[in-house]
């Protein structure tokens, strides 16, 4: 990579405007698939009492709003795809009680092809991360076709 690149100052020419595009193209769709994890995750399961409901709800979703996109992939599985079975009540309770959880009753084939599915994106959102830009040399044309043939691939993959 050329020093000029480092630094984060591009020779900007059309074909290098279209590839920090596509970048920002695919981070916002892995930013959308996160965000949308993280909105199923905060729903997927909450209980409480009639005045603690709203806190432990509050409660999971800032712990859910910290997790990372691959946590909740994995969390994804072991709660929504996985038999929750029954909650129990804490004991002694001196009012009503409430529980909610979804999960979606499916075959261990389907589960599996899920953890692979989710693996890759989580995967392809780190690779563009972390690890992009290094491979990428914006003064060389060939490097440029590449990474937008890249950015394209990994766009349709997610």
């Amino acid at each position: 990579m050329t020093d000029q690149a480092g630094s984060g100052e591009h020779h900007r020419t059309p074909e290098v405007d279209e590839v920090l595009r596509r970048i920002g193209r695919n981070l916002l769709l892995f930013q959308h698939i996160e965000h949308l994890l993280k909105q199923l995750m905060a729903a997927a399961r909450f209980e409480g009492t009639v005045t603690t409901l709203q806190a432990n709800l509050d409660e999971r979703r800032a712990k859910i709003h910290r997790q990372t996109m691959g946590q909740l992939a994995g969390q994804f599985v072991e709660d929504v795809l996985a038999d929750a079975g029954e909650r129990e009540a804490p004991e002694p309770l001196d009012r009503a009680w409430f529980s909610f959880a979804f999960t979606i009753q499916t075959d261990s084939a389907f589960v599996e092809q899920h953890t692979v599915e989710m693996k890759a994106i989580v995967d392809a959102r780190n690779e563009l991360i972390h690890h992009f830009l290094p491979r990428w040399s914006p003064t060389s044309d060939g490097s440029t076709q590449e990474a937008l043939a890249y950015l394209d691939e990994q766009r349709a993959k997610a």
